[in-house]
């Protein structure tokens, strides 16, 4: 997992000095690969989702029923399950760009759009536009899917664009998108799985259940063994792993204190006093230095500056490009 964590994190720099990166693909790659390692975090994908008013009148019959009176009758809630269509392949919401929709203003209790992204467990990306809303008729959300390509047929960068560029954050931006700055919040950003108990929590996910997955907890850890290990700093440089410091920072993916004590005690082996200082002082910089601009750099590796090229022919050999 370390070769393909590293190879995310160098892109992912890369990217944002505006350098041509040529391994778009088997970061793409790499990254779906550690979301197929761990089938925790695959679930039942719902197609449709409808419920009309009609079918709780009739459940009332006329009176009003307390919540443990309707938990009998149906079975806390599993023969009203039964009627939810599911896709047929499980997978893992990696990108949800579920939004309000536009017009219908106070016309609906609620509606909704957007696109999400799935990795199915056949290894297949599937796009879904889904649609919901809640009136006085009741409650609809579809998803219909619109694309769907197994990863590891994507084998351009163009490609890789094509089916990440749904992220935009403004569908008419046509700008490239930093697709390994979105890799790695698609991987650190994954939700816990969770049992339904209401039609609503299809589309929406109450505070109470909405939190990070041990899946993306552990990978948090990893781009931070990875960036703070010697072997990133003897195969980038030491700007390099600043910077890379820096850049998980400004994705608001903090170390864990641990890592912290465990560097500075690595890079302090030996050093005097002031040396440790001026070491913790640089650390912070890192850490707290956030700005876009930090990703102005010159890579220098082994204490000897190269250009560019020569960086791209370390990458092709450490990689196998």
């Amino acid at each position: 997992m370390e070769d393909k964590i590293e190879i995310i994190l160098v892109g992912a720099i890369l990217e944002f000095i505006d350098t041509k990166v040529e391994f778009i693909p088997k970061c793409l790659h790499s990254a779906m690969s550690i979301f197929m390692d761990d089938k925790s975090i695959f679930e039942k994908i719902p197609e449709k989702v409808i419920k009309s008013s009609e079918d709780f009148e009739k459940l009332n019959k006329g009176r009003p029923m307390t919540g443990l009176g309707k938990d009998w009758l149906t079975n806390k809630g599993q023969e009203n399950d039964k009627e939810i269509e599911y896709f047929d392949k499980n997978g893992v919401l990696i990108y949800d760009g579920i939004h309000a929709s536009a017009f219908g203003r106070m016309n609906y209790f609620y509606r909704s759009k957007g696109i999400r992204l799935y990795l199915l467990e056949d290894k297949t990306i599937m796009t879904v536009c889904p649609y919901s809303y809640i009136d006085h008729q009741g409650f609809s959300f579809v998803q219909e899917e619109v694309d769907k390509t197994k990863f590891k047929k994507i084998k351009t960068a163009d490609e890789v664009q094509q089916h990440l560029g749904w992220t935009r954050e403004d569908p008419n931006d046509r700008s490239k998108i930093k697709v390994n700055e979105q890799l790695i919040k698609m991987l650190t950003s994954i939700k816990k799985p969770f049992h339904r108990d209401y039609y609503l929590e299809y589309l929406l996910t109450p505070p109470d259940v909405d939190k990070i997955s041990d899946f993306s907890e552990n990978i948090r850890l990893k781009f931070w063994d990875v960036c703070l290990s010697k072997r990133f700093k003897k195969n980038w440089g030491k700007e390099m792993q600043e910077n890379a410091i820096s850049f998980l920072s400004y994705l608001k993916i903090p170390p864990s204190p641990i890592q912290i004590l465990e560097f500075i005690k690595r890079k302090s082996k030996g050093a005097k006093l002031d040396e440790i200082l001026e070491k913790i002082d640089n650390l912070q910089d890192n850490l707290t230095n956030q700005k876009e601009d930090i990703f102005e750099f010159k890579p220098n590796i082994g204490g000897v500056g190269i250009n560019l090229n020569e960086l791209n022919k370390r990458i092709a050999k450490k990689f196998n490009l």
